[in-house]
């Protein structure tokens, strides 16, 4: 097996991770009753914009009171907010989150986030 992979029963079998910042949000999803599956995006998932395809870096779903909600994790690079990243990939992040609202979803794409129990204090707050 890689060793770069953590056993894993809420994503198949086993998730294989790049960067501690990735293996630490395995954990932490492993371990919170509220996220009911992830999982780690390949690089072919890609969602179509206007500028060129966008590849989030995985997806999970959280139960919040009864309600579950898909969220595509845009990236786990570790900065904090999105004016870090390339003009480019902040591009791609808005088109496909207007798309998901267009369409009606209800996914949300959240952004950066640096410290992992933060994105989940504030997903199961909503």
């Amino acid at each position: 097996m890689n060793d770069n992979a953590i056993r894993s029963e809420k994503s198949p079998d086993h998730v294989v991770y790049d960067s501690d910042i990735e293996a630490s949000s395995v954990r932490r999803f492993e371990n919170d009753e509220n996220v009911k599956v992830y999982v780690k995006l390949p690089r072919w998932f890609k969602i179509d914009t206007p500028i060129g395809s966008y590849n989030p870096d995985g997806a999970l779903v959280i139960d919040n009171d009864g309600e579950e909600k898909l969220y595509f994790v845009l990236e786990t690079k570790g900065a904090e907010i999105e004016e870090f990243l390339r003009p480019e990939e902040r591009a791609k992040i808005d088109f496909a989150r207007k798309h998901s609202e267009a369409v009606g979803t209800n996914i949300e794409f959240t952004g950066l986030e640096k410290d992992i129990n933060q994105f989940m204090l504030r997903a199961i707050s909503r």
